[in-house]
């Protein structure tokens, strides 16, 4: 089934029924279904206006929100004048449908007070990490976004290990270790979780945290977003410009996110984000995630 995000624009006061109305009448004349919506997507002014968020909401959607200067630079089949003059950008509608990628597959669709479009969710492979695109070059390309080393242990390391070899038959006693990383975070041993990796950690944050609209800043590490699908969540993101440097502005995060996850330093742009631009990101109510691996 093809993945999809609505565009939507309105007028100010305009009912959540009409918004509900008038999707679900252009996905059904386009043969499309309302099961396949991953998103409704609009202007960043009009994210607070009832009626379009309470369709997201009765949809079961996030609603995402961009800055008319950044629908403004889409092109879109049907300009209009006056909603530029009123809004920043040609169409809300067919540009919010556009802005995360994809195509349109139904353009503008009126009602009295409400508009819509239709696009293609942008697809993207979240299993597909840069040592297969290594692996595929047959050593012509070297990974620089992961922390692994590119030729064999040293000798120390490997005498290590062959020394622990013993140790085999017993379950594994992570107790001096937890020890060692509360000693060296100043807190108690009882804070302390052992993963097998950061990945372990977030498929547990994702099936453990009942997270009603996660948000997952990009770029980054791609796990995170594809354990909090993969337990059933849908997941919005935010997703760093170049033209801004990758820099985290915490304000680009909805208010109402409940758990956040941020990379940082960013992978792969190596942006190391200000530490009071993370801690703007904390407030009663939210989980605030930070992957600092890298």
């Amino acid at each position: 089934m093809t993945r999809l995000v609505v565009g939507v624009g309105g007028r100010a006061g305009v009912s959540v029924a009409e918004v509900c109305a008038l999707v679900e009448e252009t996905l059904r004349g386009a043969g499309l279904a309302t099961g396949a919506v991953t998103a409704l997507a609009t202007v960043e002014a009009k994210v607070r206006e009832p009626g379009i968020a309470g369709a997201a909401e009765r949809f079961g959607v996030p609603l995402v929100g961009y800055p008319a200067e950044e629908l403004a630079r889409i092109a879109v089949p049907h300009p209009s004048s006056a909603v530029w003059d009123a809004s920043g950008t040609a169409s809300v509608a067919e540009a919010a449908a556009l802005a995360g990628g994809g195509e349109l597959l139904v353009p503008k669709r009126r009602s009295v007070a409400a508009t819509c479009a239709v696009a293609t969710a942008e697809e993207h492979d979240l299993r597909h990490h840069g040592d297969a695109e290594v692996a595929d070059a047959g050593g012509a390309l070297v990974d620089l976004a992961v922390n692994v080393r590119s030729d064999t242990p040293p000798q120390w390391l490997k005498e290590r290990i062959a020394s622990c070899l013993g140790d085999l038959a017993a379950y594994p006693d992570g107790r001096a270790a937890r020890a060692a990383v509360a000693a060296r975070h100043g807190v108690p041993a009882e804070r302390v979780l052992l993963t097998a990796g950061a990945a372990e950690a977030f498929v547990l944050i994702a099936r453990a945290l009942g997270a009603v609209r996660p948000v997952v800043v990009h770029p980054q590490f791609t796990e995170p977003e594809a354990a909090l699908r993969d337990a059933g969540h849908r997941v919005e993101r935010v997703v760093l410009r170049p033209e801004d440097g990758f820099r985290l502005d915490p304000a680009a995060v909805p208010e109402e996110a409940d758990l956040v996850v941020v990379g940082n330093p960013t992978n792969p742009t190596s942006v190391l984000h200000p530490a009071r631009a993370l801690a703007a990101l904390a407030r009663p109510g939210r989980i605030l995630v930070v992957d600092e691996a890298f």
